[in-house]
């Protein structure tokens, strides 16, 4: 077979971790100081030109910090079970951990894969604690083997390595019946301006008191600018609202977006002793929305 042909029966094809085998994957290598190895199903998806990694496997074994040791009789052991419980194909993925050290396949790992030889596909894995991963395939083919929808002939192997990683996280697949629901329940709120007292000096007070400025829409950035600035909460009989008042230069921020949260103007009902300015407010011109924005 020539490598043009090998290449093209593997284009594209690629390894798909879901979010569960990952995680089972990385809390053994997480818990393991030295080598720990293991298996994992797998099956090929043919719409999705993509292996689909399964349940994961750990069976009894000997470890060091630079190799991993299994006895045939419990390899036997482990298959014979999965047969009893009814397997098409016994685990195809064979993983092991680097622990600290980089992802990638040494010549211990390579005799390893040679071990593993089927009459189909084997696929190596290897992470490491810093959630690295690396992998690699094997098809071994000695007759007629038919392998991710194609029947070739040939008494060579393919190999595909590195063979490309894609975890595939929840929101990835997210269930049409989780959609549904939040199109029913979701809404947006929609933000009425409020119509206050207006004066001949758009966002100013009557005559000589300060131009009345605006929290940033974002709560985050509001509530850093009330911090940044000191600012005090008080509440305005004109207004008929709370506004946040610099103690310092007595400039007046509003809380126009609501930001900082929902205001209870109910509890308004009276002057708040001490305020001895009227402040009004007007919606803001164009050219004062986009100041808006960009703050």
């Amino acid at each position: 077979m020539e490598k043009k042909e090998k290449t093209n029966i593997t284009e594209g094809v690629k390894l798909i971790i879901p979010l569960a085998t990952y995680r089972k994957i990385m809390a053994y290598t997480t818990l393991s100081d030295i080598e720990i190895s293991g298996f994992a199903e797998v099956e090929y998806s043919e719409p999705r030109n993509a292996f689909i990694a399964g349940e994961v496997y750990l069976i009894k074994q000997n470890c060091t910090g630079t190799g991993t040791h299994m006895e045939e009789e419990d390899v036997s052991r482990f298959e014979l079970e999965r047969i009893k419980a009814g397997a098409k194909q016994l685990p195809r993925i064979w993983w092991h951990s680097h622990v600290n050290m980089g992802a990638f396949f040494s010549g211990i790992d390579e005799d390893t894969l040679k071990n593993r030889q089927n009459d189909t596909f084997a696929i190596a894995l290897v992470v490491n604690k810093r959630k690295e991963m690396k992998a690699k395939m094997y098809i071994y083919n000695e007759t007629v083997t038919k392998v991710m929808g194609f029947s070739f002939e040939s008494k060579e192997q393919v190999e595909v390595d590195p063979l490309p990683i894609a975890i595939e996280w929840d929101y990835e697949r997210i269930p049409e019946v989780l959609k549904k629901e939040v199109e029913e329940k979701v809404t947006a709120k929609v933000i009425v301006p409020q119509v206050y007292p207006k004066s001949i000096y758009r966002g100013r007070t009557n005559f000589n008191g300060p131009k009345t400025l605006q929290l940033p829409k974002d709560p985050e950035a509001a509530m850093k600018r009330i911090e940044e600035l000191n600012l005090s909460r008080e509440g305005s009989y004109t207004l008929n609202d709370w506004v946040y008042k610099d103690p310092n230069s007595g400039q007046i921020w509003i809380d126009f977006w609501e930001s900082v949260g929902v205001i209870d103007r109910s509890s308004l009902q009276t002057k708040i002793e001490g305020e001895d300015e009227e402040y009004h407010y007007s919606p803001p011109t164009p050219e004062e929305e986009i100041e808006r924005e960009v703050n």
